[in-house]
């Protein structure tokens, strides 16, 4: 396959640009109550993982979180999200949260995202 030099230049810099409003998300949610760690810019990859290590010892609905695989089982049934559990990459505080999405789809998602973070988890 040959293309011009310049032929991903386009796609390379939106990629960038969704990944930096991700992690501005990320750091926004997490500053409110400090339940979220955001992650250093990744190199090279579709998704950040981010540790949610604060929220594990708290409870939603009276549950306690307990691990990552919770986490993502509790965010989607509160908040309709769907993430990946660090679990299935060896970490039990993280989740994975891929921005290979439109802008305003990551919005939503950081939105339900710091929602469950900061308001449901407690």
């Amino acid at each position: 396959l040959r293309l011009p030099g310049d032929a991903l230049e386009a796609d390379v810099a939106e990629f960038e640009r969704r990944r930096d409003l991700v992690l501005v998300l990320l750091d926004a949610a997490a500053s409110k109550k400090g339940r979220l760690n955001p992650p250093p810019p990744p190199q090279g990859a579709f998704y950040v993982f981010c540790d949610v290590a604060p929220c594990l010892s708290l409870k939603v609905d009276g549950a306690v979180v307990g691990n990552s695989t919770n986490f993502c089982k509790l965010l989607l049934k509160k908040r309709k999200l769907a993430l990946v559990p660090g679990d299935a990459f060896g970490d039990p505080n993280g989740i994975r949260l891929s921005y290979a999405a439109s802008e305003d789809e990551l919005r939503t998602a950081l939105a339900a995202l710091d929602a469950f973070a900061n308001e449901d988890c407690g």
